[in-house]
């Protein structure tokens, strides 16, 4: 089941852990991280979140995080979300266009999700806290930066966040307008893209309607996104 959620504010307290899950298979998520990084150089071994104690009331989402190895998350992920239940917590903009397109990017083949078409965004890491806490704006203008090279001189983001729930996901973005119809848009996009030189972005695709998004491999998240601003 995947909800989305209009709230207002989020708090996001981090429990330091570690989690029960990640000790208790240590040896597994190690050998599975040997294999994946064998066949896949290119992986990092950095700090995510797993949100745990989802809430959403009154107009504010709540979720304690706990901090685990991306190897942990990766095995997770690729043996069927064993364990407890939790959710990767990631940030993202539903980056959009003066003419009211969305702009998303795909995956690069050497990435962990190779082809899969996102939101500019990414998970809530170490870099994100402070005063204890996971902090999802910060992350997502961070990431607007660094994966799209837009400041806040080039974007607004409107009031109020956008909470997706999935069985496994916890993704909290915002919406990000940019002062340029979506062709210009792409192309200030890939410009950046090129210029940052690190190939995790291949393409950036428009969608202008529902029916833009035939054939492309969306993350769930992002197909309720779609979804909320073009309903069917």
């Amino acid at each position: 089941m995947i909800a989305l959620h209009r709230v207002a504010d989020v708090s996001l307290p981090v429990d330091p852990g570690p989690l029960d899950w990640e000790v208790e298979n240590k040896g597994a998520i190690d050998a599975h991280w040997a294999r994946a990084v064998a066949r896949n150089p290119a992986l990092f071994d950095g700090r995510v979140h797993m949100a745990t104690d989802v809430s959403v009331q009154g107009g504010r989402l709540t979720a304690l995080c706990v901090p685990v190895r991306f190897a942990s998350f990766l095995r997770w992920r690729d043996t069927g979300y064993p364990g407890p239940a939790m959710r990767l917590a990631f940030g993202f903009a539903a980056t959009t266009a003066s003419d009211g397109a969305l702009l998303l990017g795909r995956m690069a083949d050497h990435t962990a999700n190779p082809n899969r078409v996102y939101f500019p965004g990414g998970v809530i890491d170490e870099s994100d806290c402070s005063d204890g806490c996971l902090d999802a704006e910060g992350n997502i203008r961070r990431e607007l930066a660094e994966e799209c090279g837009l400041d806040t001189d080039q974007i607004s983001l409107r009031p109020g966040f956008l909470v997706v729930e999935t069985p496994v996901e916890l993704a909290v973005g915002r919406v990000a307008d940019m002062p340029w119809p979506a062709t210009e848009a792409r192309d200030r996009l890939l410009e950046s893209i090129e210029a940052r030189g690190d190939g995790e972005l291949v393409d950036i695709i428009a969608v202008g309607c529902g029916a833009d998004t035939e054939g492309l491999d969306l993350a769930p998240y992002a197909r309720a996104v779609i979804d909320w601003t073009f309903p069917p």
